[in-house]
């Protein structure tokens, strides 16, 4: 019966209170950076050698159950069967991503969905860690010029 009751009680994911930035290095040379902000924006941006990429989107999202052991729930747009064994120290969070701005600058086709795109994902949030789509980010600081420089190309402004 507590296991019933426990997956009716719904925690909503709140993004930081501070800006937190985070990134990963492809083993191509790529590098994904992911910065998340108070007012549940998120920008996202790929380096390659073929040039670079951002996307500025709108995140709401609600944590899973934890049941027992790894053991989670996860309930949302087109899920089945929601219970999933995600590793130890991570909070699965369904997330629902709508895409607000997109820049590319390079060749090749987008990795970004297209502006005005809502999707929705699992993305697993870890203590200084952010594992999304296959992509493990470890918490960085950004440099204020890449900071600046991404949110001016997305005609963004977080704030002080």
């Amino acid at each position: 019966m507590f296991l019933g009751l426990k997956g009716c009680i719904v925690r909503t994911w709140k993004a930081p209170s501070a800006e937190q930035a985070f990134s990963a290095v492809g083993a191509n040379g790529a590098t994904f950076y992911l910065v998340l902000f108070p007012d549940q924006r998120v920008i996202s941006a790929l380096y390659t050698s073929d040039g670079m990429e951002a996307s500025l989107s709108e995140w709401r999202g609600a944590y899973g159950t934890h049941l027992i052991w790894r053991l989670w729930h996860l309930d949302g747009p087109k899920v089945v069967f929601g219970y999933r064994i995600y590793p130890s120290g991570f909070h699965p969070v369904r997330i629902e991503r709508r895409t607000l701005r997109n820049f590319k600058m390079g060749s090749g086709n987008s990795a970004f969905p297209r502006e005005g795109i809502t999707e929705h994902e699992v993305v697993l949030f870890g203590q200084d860690t952010i594992f999304i789509g296959g992509v493990t980010l470890e918490r960085t600081s950004l440099p204020e010029e890449l900071r600046e420089s991404l949110t001016s190309i997305l005609e963004y402004s977080p704030g002080p």
